[in-house]
């Protein structure tokens, strides 16, 4: 059973300072451990991601000197961003949704899975729904620049009054649903923490989001329920701070935003945790998974609850720039690339010094042709000066170097050796089917997209995951949950996802995680089904050219061509799978003359079984009859002649001619 309303503990006094001692030690114990993280490298990283210089101008070798800002880290952030973002939005559906097992037709699998496949396309593009676009776009970002990311999906309901009219000078009101469903949103790098040895976001004991609220963002939590009105009453003379963190203000302050301490402006930090918990609950030992909102500050729990998403759910999907040792926190493009961004800025501005250096000259002028000069006197091109020679001479204060470009170009090198991030030029047809050009196979096309930026496709695969996950936890809220009015965007589909939901909750539909990225998937597929098409037309051709033959065909006949029906049937069947389809049995029909067939096999094996003494062939004599199929009333049978058909003494109805002897091996 779902819980559709939070359940809040109800814990004794003795259990409940047990607990808020619990997570007071773990908030404290996680901050300080990633405090240098969270405070100190995560500016660190933006100001390399921004391509911010260290100083907004250099006075050395002279004020003024080049101060340019060699993007490296930002570069590249962008071009992997894009073609994993390609990889997922240029191709729909979004997720695509796995059949398990064979289904019987009365059940239209298909029509499920295509209408779920409709409606997370839906929910996912549409701006009032989950917004995937933008969050995938910043959760992908904060993952390939620091390293790690995460997105919150939590299940929101809002409402709101509706002003519909006047009665007797009184305004009515209509509640009207405003949000009704998840809610993804990415958390600032420095606003989440959790169990720093935790190798996944599923394994950590302790997670927690910090909300930076205001005062009247407490007194309205406090109004509407979600917070205890007392207890934000004790906390409201106790803000942690006259404005924002510090880390936020930076970053305000570098897009030209400055929020002043001010009443207005006071922040209470707000940590929203998520755990495990071991109690002792009727007489028993239970791990209990709870979400409290906790003002650390004070010591204040604000609210606490059980989990009440599916399954205990966890609602916080993480995004990371590879899988090491390094667990959740592994290394970003910012991280990585932080020396040779140092390094090419370094030496482009030593470059362009140098040649701006070159350029400059230095007059010498003799000192008794002064007088013929005033002040506005100056050198520009096709200038006449009234000197003598030697009275004026030119010299240059630097000397060009044409090295710089070439290390640049080395060093940039070196920096794509190390991402592997390249330009995404590798979507190209290959392989050949046919000589004429632009005639591709499908593994031709697969080995090139193969091979053509293979850490980048590897980099690309760690973000779809994470958007996997995130189509998995919609989907399963959804199915819980339920979609209420957004039923009706589907008119008669409705009726295929309302059954759909209920074979999701029951496991026989997922969303799969597959290796490769949706592109590639999605080309694979397209090829594969042009081929398929003319294989399957030529199976179809030669199994209704047996059945044909089979009527006509002596029974010792009928039994080879039966049988090799079935094997045709059997390898078209492997290869479909080997192709990727879910539902094989309404790709590869079987013959009703094939189903009786089989039928027949089966109940002769069960009398063959019960003994011999029913019937009154018994021996090897018996062991040799053949087992042939009832062929329909009124085929024509070859010896048959216009009698009719015999029958063998327990056994299937086989025609025989009339006038002779049974035939009997």
């Amino acid at each position: 059973m779902i819980l559709q309303e939070p359940v809040l503990l109800k814990f004794s006094p003795e259990e409940e300072a047990r607990r808020n001692s619990f997570v007071y030690d773990n908030l404290m114990g996680i901050i300080d451990a990633l405090r240098e993280r969270r405070e100190n490298k995560i500016k660190k990283w933006r100001k390399l991601k921004d391509g911010t210089p260290e100083r907004p101008q250099k006075t050395f070798p002279w004020r003024g000197a080049s101060n340019i800002v060699v993007q490296v880290v930002a570069t590249n952030i962008d071009t992997l961003l894009a073609q994993i973002m390609a990889s997922i939005y240029e191709t729909t559906p979004l997720w695509p949704i796995q059949i398990v097992g064979d289904w019987p037709t009365e059940e239209e699998q298909d029509e499920q899975k295509r209408a779920v496949e409709e409606f997370l396309t839906l929910m996912g593009t549409e701006k009032a729904e989950l917004d995937l676009y933008r969050v995938e776009s910043i959760l992908f970002d904060g993952a390939i620049g620091y390293g790690f990311s995460v997105a919150k999906v939590p299940w929101i309901t809002d409402f709101e009054s509706v002003c519909v009219g006047e009665y007797r000078g009184t305004p009515t009101y209509r509640n009207e649903k405003t949000k009704d469903g998840p809610r993804p949103e990415v958390i600032p790098f420095e606003d989440f923490g959790c169990t720093p040895t935790a190798t996944t976001l599923d394994e950590a004991r302790f997670k927690f989001h910090v909300l930076p609220l205001s005062k009247w963002d407490l007194q309205e939590r406090a109004f509407t329920g979600r917070y205890d009105k007392a207890k934000v009453d004790s906390i409201l003379h106790a803000a942690d701070r006259p404005s924002i963190d510090q880390v936020k203000q930076e970053k305000l302050t570098d897009q030209g935003v400055n929020i002043s301490a001010s009443e207005y402006n006071q922040t209470w930090f707000i940590y929203e945790c998520h755990y495990k918990y071991w109690v002792r609950s009727g007489g028993m030992l239970r791990k209990l998974n709870i979400i409290e909102f906790y003002h650390l500050g004070t010591k204040t729990s604000l609210r606490a609850m059980y989990n009440w998403y599916p399954e205990n759910q966890n609602i916080f999907i993480g995004a990371q720039l590879g899988y090491s040792d390094r667990g959740l926190y592994e290394q970003g493009f910012a991280e990585m690339l932080e020396h040779a961004q140092i390094e090419l800025t370094s030496e482009h501005n030593r470059y362009a010094d140098n040649e701006t250096l070159a350029n400059t000259s230095v007059y010498r002028v003799d000192p008794d042709s002064a007088t013929r000069l005033d002040s506005n006197f100056s050198i520009y091109p096709t200038a006449v000066v009234p000197f003598r020679k030697d009275e004026f001479e030119v010299y240059n204060m630097g000397r060009a170097s044409s090295t710089g470009i070439e290390r640049e170009q080395q060093a940039l090198s070196l920096v794509q050796q190390r991402t592997g991030v390249d330009n995404g030029i590798t979507a190209a047809g290959s392989g050949i089917v046919n000589p004429r050009r632009g005639i591709y196979s499908a593994m031709g096309t697969f080995s090139t997209l193969q091979a053509g930026n293979r850490r980048s496709n590897l980099r690309s695969n760690d973000m779809r995951l994470a958007h996997v996950l995130l189509g998995q936890t919609f989907l399963k809220q959804y199915s819980e949950f339920g979609i209420g009015s957004k039923l009706r965007y589907f008119g008669d589909q409705g009726r295929f996802l309302t059954k759909a939901f209920d074979n999701i909750r029951s496991g026989r539909m997922r969303i799969p995680v597959k290796a490769a990225t949706g592109s590639i998937n999605r080309e694979i597929e397209k090829q594969s089904d042009m081929l398929l098409v003319n294989i399957l037309r030529q199976h179809y051709m030669a199994i209704a050219q047996l059945l044909q033959g089979l009527m006509q065909a002596p029974p010792p006949m009928q039994d080879y061509l039966v049988n090799t029906v079935i094997a045709s049937d059997f390898l078209m069947r492997h290869i479909l799978r080997n192709f990727g389809y879910d539902d094989i049995n309404k790709l590869v029909p079987e013959p009703m003359l094939i189903k009786q067939f089989r039928e027949q096999m089966t109940n002769a094996n069960k009398q063959r079984t019960a003994g011999g003494a029913a019937g009154s062939l018994t021996g090897a004599t018996a062991q040799n009859v053949p087992q042939q199929p009832i062929l329909p009333t009124g085929s024509p049978q070859q010896g048959a002649g216009a009698g009719g058909t015999g029958n063998i003494a327990e056994q299937p109805n086989i025609p025989v001619p009339l006038g002779g002897a049974p035939r009997v091996q």
